[in-house]
């Protein structure tokens, strides 16, 4: 099963575009990615180890990846 929030953290490490429209709306464009209310909550709260342990857990690798901060 696929985890809604470790693809979005992958495809922010991918797609510049997404990380510049993160940055302007970020609720907005977590939400229209699918992201449930627990998991924009998480991306508000910047919970990185939450973050890091959903990563880990689905065994991506997040050493090296963008942990966008101060966003909200």
């Amino acid at each position: 099963m696929t985890d809604r929030l470790v693809d979005f953290i992958v495809e922010l490490n991918k797609d510049p575009q997404l990380v510049e429209n993160y940055k302007i709306s970020p609720r907005q464009i977590a939400e229209d990615y699918g992201l449930d209310s627990d998991d924009v909550k998480m991306l508000e709260d910047n919970d990185q180890e939450a973050i890091m342990k959903r990563c880990d857990k689905k065994g991506v690798e997040i050493k090296g990846m963008i942990m966008l901060e101060e966003t909200y």
